[in-house]
């Protein structure tokens, strides 16, 4: 710390009446951490050219696939919006796909549960489902968990949070950490909260500033609607349904309950609903950061903005030729989810990762970003030396564990393979092993157990060490 910070934190709170020693000493000794913290953040933030972040803004979308948006190559436009030149100089252009362009793009990125608050919990704790306890949507987070938000908040930084609840409350320990914890029915309300907050915060202020937004995002149902666009209304219910489909499929629950035998042209329409989901979450975000640049334009916010976009987990799409929806799978449909993270000119590694990635890996890499140490608790991984090349660590290559609903199976994925480990159904009988070889089955349909004994013995070894380590040995 320079000397003149440390005169200004032997001086705070100078002013307060003296007959108050008490608030005196409360009021200066916080204005000291908070000032050591940002010195200590600033000293530590590894070399990068351009502008340094101070603001951190992670949206998690829950029930988004990687392999239905644009931005990882699918052959619907659902993440992509058109800009013009002017636009795009004015840098306007904050869609889905524009921004992972920017950015750095986890091409195999996994969620550690079927399921999203766990997942998230996941997420904001750097930990496992079966180490938070965390493996449904109901369940708290504990308050000996250190979460992402307060290991920031203890680095001085102000934190927000604008939740979309939809139909289940979250329960306690989510707000862990946050100064501001805003819960919405449904992700307008998240979003216009958050508009909210953005009109009246002053970015022109040196503290820094973490903004989490969740979305509820194309998960079950698929009942898309209307959103606006720079050329009036779009409705998203019909960009990628068939306008000549007759039939009666549509992506509500009441439909699905009825458990009706589908056609193929039923099923694209469902699908078509999912990817309207898709393109309204992604039209909603932009109306948000397009406001989020103007509003904040005179302090250059967005430029000193680290943008992390995060799936919580996938949906069910017809793998099988019958399951859609939200299921506990065991696969790439519903683990495998978009994660990139923008800050232009400050990247200089490679723009597309294969490397196998997870949520857990999320907060300890937002931490190392800042120069915040992780919590000894945390068993992901920084994943700066992939993305940074003035990151000069090395980064340990693992697989990707994951669990099913309340440990309905439990999975270990590498580049090639993918085991699952069925525990006995009812509790009594033998566990089953799966196999699959996702580089030449990626819909997973074949399981080549028997015939390859040697690399499920491999990946079990692996499984069983990951249960043992988390406290659920089998």
């Amino acid at each position: 710390m320079s000397a003149r910070a440390m005169h200004e934190c032997g001086n705070a709170g100078a002013a307060v009446d003296s007959r108050r020693p008490l608030m005196a000493n409360a009021i200066r000794n916080r204005a000291c951490t908070w000032l050591l913290a940002v010195v200590l953040v600033a000293c530590s933030e590894p070399e990068r050219p351009g502008i340094p972040a101070r603001t951190l803004m992670l949206v998690t979308v829950a029930g988004l696939r990687a392999d239905h948006t644009s931005a990882y190559l699918y052959a619907r436009p659902t993440t992509y919006v058109h800009f013009d030149g002017g636009q795009k100089q004015l840098g306007r252009a904050l869609a889905i796909d524009d921004l992972a362009a920017e950015g750095v793009l986890f091409a195999n990125a996994f969620a550690p549960s079927s399921r999203a608050r766990p997942s998230l919990a996941s997420l904001h704790t750097g930990r496992s489902p079966l180490a938070t306890g965390v493996l449904d949507g109901g369940a708290p987070i504990a308050d000996t968990e250190t979460t992402l938000a307060e290991a920031l908040a203890g680095a001085g930084f102000l934190t927000v949070a604008f939740v979309a609840e939809e139909d289940r409350p979250l329960a306690a320990g989510w707000d862990q950490g946050f100064d501001v914890f805003h819960r919405a029915e449904d992700d307008a309300g998240a979003l216009g909260a958050a508009v909210r907050f953005v009109s009246d915060h002053d970015f022109g202020n040196q503290r820094p500033l973490f903004v989490w937004i969740h979305l509820s995002g194309p998960s079950f149902p698929y009942e898309p609607g209307a959103v606006p666009g720079a050329g009036g209304t779009v409705d998203c219910a019909g960009l990628f349904t068939d306008p000549s489909y007759a039939g009666s499929a549509d992506g509500s629950a009441g439909f699905r309950a009825a458990t009706p035998t589908l056609d193929e042209a039923d099923r694209g329409h469902i699908v078509g609903l999912y990817d309207g989901e898709v393109a309204m979450t992604n039209r909603m975000l932009l109306w948000f950061l397009d406001y989020f640049h103007w509003a904040t334009a005179p302090a250059g916010a967005w430029s000193s903005t680290l943008f992390v976009l995060v799936g919580t987990n996938g949906e069910e799409l017809f793998r099988d030729g019958a399951t859609w929806g939200h299921t506990d799978s065991a696969h790439d449909s519903v683990l495998r989810v978009p994660l990139f993270m923008r800050h232009p000119d400050t990247l200089t590694g490679r723009r597309i990762l294969a490397e196998i990635v997870d949520l857990t890996d999320v907060m300890p890499t937002m931490l190392d970003w800042f120069g915040i140490p992780a919590p000894e608790s945390v068993t992901g991984r920084s994943l700066l030396p992939l993305m940074d090349s003035h990151v000069e660590r090395p980064f340990e290559r693992r697989p990707a564990f994951s669990v099913q609903g309340d440990r309905a199976s439990f999975t270990v994925r590498t580049p090639e393979w993918r085991l699952v480990l069925l525990p006995p159904a009812g509790g009594g009988g033998e566990e089953t092993i799966e196999l699959y070889h996702q580089r030449v089955d990626p819909h997973a349909l074949h399981d080549v157990a028997t015939k390859n004994p040697a690399v499920v013995a491999e990946l079990e070894d692996l499984l069983r060490a990951w249960l043992a380590a988390t406290g659920d040995p089998r």
